[in-house]
């Protein structure tokens, strides 16, 4: 189809008018198609430590839930797009079924251009729990080096860009 090749190479919104005529329906495709791209869409990650937590709770259920009102109340222009529940396993493990496939989701998904910008969790230990700090700052790192920002439910007010709650963090 030929309005997906643009799609496919690192294009501004002068291919558009290079590769097509400006006829009112390429005008719609291109913002139609600028639309989806633009629009901050959120992966949310939830996770519970152990397999009692899943059978006998709804603590999945009650992250999602908190995950999407946080996008809905401070961020109400992000649409959820993927969910992903990781059931039973503790934080401290860094290797993880569904966080892998929470950040190979993402790594696809922003191959081209930034689709998915945020990665929402209830709290911060969700990611990572790990004996080893060096490894949380790196997962998280790793997160945020496809082009997503991290946002945690319990750090509202909270910037994490700064040196001030690296070290924070750390303690």
């Amino acid at each position: 189809f030929i309005l997906t090749y643009p799609l496919m190479t690192n294009w501004n919104k002068m291919n558009w008018f290079q590769l097509f005529d400006t006829s009112s329906w390429i005008i719609r495709c291109e913002e139609q198609i600028s639309t989806n791209i633009t629009r901050p869409k959120a992966v949310i990650y939830c996770r519970v430590s152990d397999s009692t937590q899943v059978t006998e709770g709804h603590w999945l259920e009650s992250q999602e839930s908190q995950c999407r009102n946080r996008c809905r109340s401070q961020h109400p222009t992000i649409e959820v797009e993927n969910v992903f529940k990781e059931p039973g396993v503790s934080g401290s493990k860094m290797e993880r079924e569904f966080l892998n496939k929470a950040i190979n989701y993402i790594k696809e998904q922003n191959k081209w251009f930034n689709r998915i910008t945020h990665f929402v969790v209830s709290e911060a230990s969700r990611i990572s729990r790990p004996n080893n700090i060096v490894e949380a700052f790196t997962l998280e790192e790793k997160i945020q080096s496809y082009g997503v920002q991290i946002i945690k439910v319990d750090s509202v007010g909270l910037d994490e860009t700064t040196d001030e709650w690296h070290l924070f963090k750390t303690i």
